[in-house]
């Protein structure tokens, strides 16, 4: 689908034809490279449509907005978002490497069951409301600059800068702290560690 042009003047003067041209662009699925500034997102993105590295610029989003089942977003970046709405992506969507850069998010976002992201980036962000990612997702190699977590849990953790935590626990199953198992010193040589004192 072309862009669409006003050339019949008609009950325009030519003034506000140029106008028209010079201020409004279609925007349809399969575009690439859109830059998108200030816009207010009330609607769906249908199942089917793609976008390749569309940036959305200090969006305002208080409504509904909903990318459909099928959708494949590609680099899609939010940039300065204030979200107090709803926004919701599908089952079935595919999102690679999507970023949420300095968004302020008030209200609910949520990843449906079987979405797939690659590469995601959620970077300061300043997140009081949900944020729900469902069961089934697949979620690859996300990057999170200064995020604040409660209990979470894992299977392991790879540090490559300091770990600091104001006591440490040691049980046999996750979420375990193993009574008389609190690690009271951890004595390091090198960057080795050579002793752990447990009381």
């Amino acid at each position: 689908m072309a862009r669409a042009v006003v050339y019949d003047e008609g009950a325009f003067t030519h003034r506000s034809k140029k106008s028209i041209n010079d201020n409004f662009t279609e925007l349809y699925g399969g575009g690439g490279g859109n830059t998108f500034l200030n816009p207010a997102i009330t609607g769906t993105v249908t199942g089917g449509a793609t976008y390749t590295a569309p940036t959305l610029t200090a969006p305002v989003i208080t409504g509904a907005m909903t990318v459909a089942s099928g959708a494949t977003l590609t680099a899609p970046a939010i940039i300065g978002a204030t979200i107090t709405g709803t926004v919701t992506v599908a089952s079935g969507c595919t999102l690679t490497a999507p970023a949420i850069v300095g968004a302020t998010i008030t209200g609910t976002v949520t990843i449906a069951n079987g979405c797939t992201l690659t590469t995601p980036a959620i970077v300061g962000a300043a997140i009081t409301g949900t944020v729900t990612i469902g069961a089934g997702c697949t979620i690859t190699s996300p990057t999170l600059v200064t995020p604040v977590l409660g209990a979470a849990t894992g299977t392991s953790v790879n540090l490559s800068g300091d770990c600091r935590a104001a006591t440490y626990h040691v049980g046999a199953t996750a979420g375990a702290d193993g009574t008389g198992s609190t690690i009271a010193s951890i004595t390091v040589s090198k960057g080795i560690v050579t002793a752990i004192s447990v009381s």
